[in-house]
């Protein structure tokens, strides 16, 4: 009885202990998918791949004054049947930007993910983790992709497409 209970003791200190390790965790300043900029298209042999940033699941501690936010992002791309036979691999510009409460810019970061498809595979999902430095509470952290003029025609057209279509079904 003696030894299970000191097992339980020491078990239970250790557990204390590695949750303090980490720091502790406090609210995480607003964090923004910008929703015209949630989607890629990548160009493949004149075929587009759509790549989409499903969610973002922030987590902050705090540290000297400021606040370290871990980013986790997840994406995930489509490609048509008409590349099905062929394995590929995309890697898609975004960027993490974070804006203080008077809408200035404090810092801009650019990253790529790479999507890889294997044979046969129509859809693949990465996660990408991000460390970013918050000076304040009020900052907001806004993600998006970073797309040239024929990647923004491309889905501004489809875009507008899906309203059409919407708009053309009975109800």
């Amino acid at each position: 009885m003696f030894l299970r209970q000191f097992l339980f003791w020491c078990v239970g200190l250790c557990l204390v202990g590695c949750s303090s390790i980490g720091g502790d965790r406090i609210q995480c300043p607003k964090t923004r998918v910008v929703a015209e900029l949630s989607k890629a298209i990548e160009f493949q042999d004149k075929t587009p791949i759509r790549v989409d940033i499903d969610s973002v699941t922030p987590s902050c501690t705090e540290g000297d004054n400021q606040i370290l936010m871990d980013l986790r992002i997840r994406f995930t791309g489509l490609r048509p049947l008409a590349l099905l036979r062929t394995p590929i691999a995309i890697s898609p510009s975004y960027f993490v930007a974070v804006v203080d409460a008077k809408g200035g810019l404090i810092s801009l970061s650019n990253h790529e993910v790479e999507l890889v498809f294997e044979d046969r595979q129509q859809t693949t999902v990465s996660f990408q983790r991000l460390l970013e430095t918050i000076p304040s509470p009020e900052a907001t952290v806004y993600i998006g992709f970073n797309l040239n003029e024929e990647q923004c025609r491309f889905l501004q057209k489809e875009r507008h497409k899906k309203v059409d279509d919407s708009r053309t079904q009975p109800h």
